[in-house]
């Protein structure tokens, strides 16, 4: 049998050479770098999340126990946050479905249909609703005497607000603040809150002249 030709060391080096040289090899080149904007986010947070991290690490190194103290402390702040803000969504979509104040004569939204459901609300002991009832139509009251602030998504303290120069201001917030204790706080409304919500509703009607404009918002 024929004995195989010796190897040219050189004709292998140089094949290997060929090989590696190929685009799809990247032998001793350096990692892909990550995009700058996601370089200057990681410094970022760093930089903002550095001071805590130093606390931390004093607070933990030198008492564990009041390390977790604040740790809980911080996480329950946290939840109290998400709270409030799921609280405010709510109260924006609620009372901008609830307190709508579109004048339709005869309708839902007329002044003296609301009165008699908030009447009826209050006679089955919701007195809440019965109170809401009567925010919505002190708020119709003075919508039809000027311009309306109404807007999808408004909340109760943000018609106390436009109207916060009216003469039923002091009113408005009254009636503001037992929906808000009752409706949102989860407070118990009592006959004496519903009481107190009409006699301010009532003063808000008192209050609006027979003709002409009571909206000194502007």
């Amino acid at each position: 049998m024929d004995r195989a030709a010796p190897i040219d060391p050189d004709a292998v080096r140089r094949v290997a050479q060929e090989v590696i040289a190929q685009s799809h090899y990247k032998i001793g080149s350096a990692e892909p770098r990550e995009p700058a904007w996601m370089r200057d986010l990681e410094a970022f947070l760093k930089g903002l999340f550095a001071p805590l991290d130093r606390v931390f690490s004093d607070v933990f190194g030198g008492n564990p126990v009041i390390g977790w103290v604040v740790f809980i402390a911080l996480f329950v702040l946290l939840i109290v946050l998400v709270v409030h803000l799921i609280y405010s969504f709510r109260q924006a979509f609620d009372d901008g479905a609830g307190t709508g104040i579109a004048d339709r004569s005869g309708g839902r939204t007329d002044p003296a249909t609301l009165e008699r459901m908030a009447a009826d609300a209050s006679g089955r002991g919701d007195y809440v609703g019965a109170v809401r009832l009567l925010f919505r139509a002190a708020i119709t009251h003075l919508a039809r005497l000027g311009r309306s602030p109404h807007r999808p998504g408004m909340t109760n303290w943000a018609y106390v607000r436009w109207y916060r120069r009216s003469s039923a201001s002091g009113a408005l917030k009254e009636l503001a603040a037992v929906i808000d204790r009752s409706w949102y706080g989860h407070a118990p409304c009592a006959a004496e809150d519903y009481e107190r919500g009409l006699a301010a509703y009532r003063s808000i009607v008192a209050s609006l002249p027979s003709g002409g404009v009571d909206d000194r918002s502007a």
